[in-house]
C-alpha cells in the first residue's frame, strides 16, 4: 500500500479558519473522495499547540491511500481529479489569502507494525 500526502506547511489566520476548514471538509475532501481506486482518505488537523516547545509548522495534512502506484497514477489521471482541479481553480479567488504557506506533496510506501495495545483508525 502507498499513501499520497499533501502537507499544508503554513497557517491560517484565526479569523479565516472557519471558512477555510469548512471549504476543506465540505467541498474539497468530498470531491477527492470520489477519485477512482482511492482506498482511504484522512485529514490530519494540527491542534496549533506547541510541541516540545516548538511552534507548529503544518496546519493540516491529507492522506490518500492506494493499493499500488498504478492505482495512484490512474486516480491522478481520472476525470474525477480533473473535476476537482477545475472546481479548486474556480474557487481559488475566494480563498486566495486564507492559507499562508505552501502545499508539499509526497508519496510513501507503508510498512505497518502490530502494536500490543493500540489500533490506528483507518
Amino acid at each position: 500500500m502507498i499513501v499520497l500526502c499533501a502537507y499544508y506547511k503554513g497557517t491560517v489566520a484565526p479569523e479565516n479558519r472557519e471558512a477555510f476548514d469548512d471549504y476543506v471538509l465540505n467541498v474539497h475532501l468530498p470531491l477527492v473522495a470520489t477519485w477512482p481506486r482511492l482506498k482511504g482518505l484522512r485529514l490530519l488537523k494540527n491542534d496549533l499547540q506547541p510541541y516540545l516547545g516548538e511552534a507548529p509548522q503544518y496546519y493540516q495534512c491529507f492522506q490518500l491511500f492506494y493499493d499500488s502506484q498504478a492505482d495512484l497514477d490512474a486516480s491522478l489521471d481520472s476525470e474525477e481529479r480533473e473535476e476537482t482541479k477545475r472546481i479548486s481553480i474556480a474557487d481559488r479567488p475566494k480563498f486566495k489569502n486564507l492559507f499562508e504557506g505552501e502545499v508539499l506533496h509526497m508519496v510513501f510506501d507503508i510498512t505497518s507494525f502490530d502494536c500490543k495495545d493500540a489500533k490506528l483508525a483507518a
